[in-house]
């Protein structure tokens, strides 16, 4: 009578699949340099393993396979995110009423802190180095932060038309997103990071918008 097959053989793809990425994200989270041969070490598998999963060579596939879970979770953050814009009044304007643009910027970066802290919990996905060769991650990335630029003019500022003004606009969202890397890995507390993103937002609105926009 033969030998039964070995547990870890006899795993669905998908099982394998996510073990894989659970293992990176742990992995990543410590060390975003690590190689292919670092997150098979991780997750217990070999290296051959996971370039089966994840065809295309070296860590870009994982890389893009964490980034489409990280897009999945993106809707319903949208969605609370900016309920509480949907109920300004018509005619609304930053420049008329900073108390309330304040309270909005307030609301939209503790939504976004709160999410990264309970669904994401990845630093990497934020910093510079989020786009590994052949993960296609960067020109995603860009798609991101342009979609939340767009809703960020759309409803805080009637200088949309603007490519100057869209351009403060998303250099923000990137310094957030290092806020965001820091609040993720620990450098800072989630009151902090509120307090530093909606300070350098309410100066965005406030100060630098206006000036471009003159």
């Amino acid at each position: 009578m033969s030998e039964p097959e070995p547990e870890r053989l006899r795993q669905s793809p998908e099982y394998r699949r996510r073990q894989i990425l659970d293992a990176a994200r742990r992995l990543l989270a410590a060390d975003p340099t690590a190689s292919i041969q670092d997150i098979a070490a991780a997750a217990g598998v070999t290296r051959q393993l996971v370039s089966l999963y994840f065809p295309g060579g070296g860590t870009g596939p994982v890389f893009a396979a964490l980034f489409d879970d990280f897009i999945v979770s993106l809707p319903d953050l949208f969605e609370g995110a900016f309920d509480r814009l949907a109920e300004l009044p018509e005619g609304w304007t930053a420049a008329d009423d900073p108390e309330t643009l304040r309270e909005l910027i307030g609301v939209i970066a503790d939504s976004f802190l709160t999410w990264g802290e309970t669904e994401i919990h990845d630093p990497w996905l934020f910093s510079a180095g989020r786009d590994r060769p052949g993960s296609g991650i960067g020109p995603r990335w860009d798609q991101l932060q342009d979609r939340i630029a767009e809703r960020l003019l759309g409803l805080l500022s009637d200088s949309r038309e603007s490519l100057v003004v869209k351009a403060a606009v998303l250099a923000e969202l990137e310094a957030f997103a290092e806020v965001m890397e820091m609040r993720l890995s620990g450098s800072l507390d989630h009151d902090t990071a509120l307090r530093i993103a909606v300070e350098r937002f309410f100066a965005l609105y406030t100060v630098v918008i206006p000036a471009l926009a003159d």
